[in-house]
């Protein structure tokens, strides 16, 4: 059994006033092959990426709204 865990709690508010708060991502996979592994990780790797698209994007409308401001 292979747990993967990620988490960004170790970075602090004070580094980016507009950071967002991420959930914790865990993936928990019974597959004892490193082929199912790596299928994990290429699925987690692939959610982050597109977490952090999204995180960006409304990074993004927040500085547009301000500055329309």
């Amino acid at each position: 059994r292979f747990t993967v865990m990620e988490s960004d709690s170790s970075q602090s508010d004070d580094e980016n006033p507009l950071s967002l708060n991420t959930d914790r991502l865990s993936i928990i996979s019974d597959d004892a092959d490193w082929f199912g592994l790596a299928e994990d990780v290429k699925d987690i790797l692939r959610m982050k990426k597109n977490e952090i698209r999204h995180q960006n994007k409304q990074l993004k409308t927040i500085g547009t709204e301000i500055n329309e401001q």
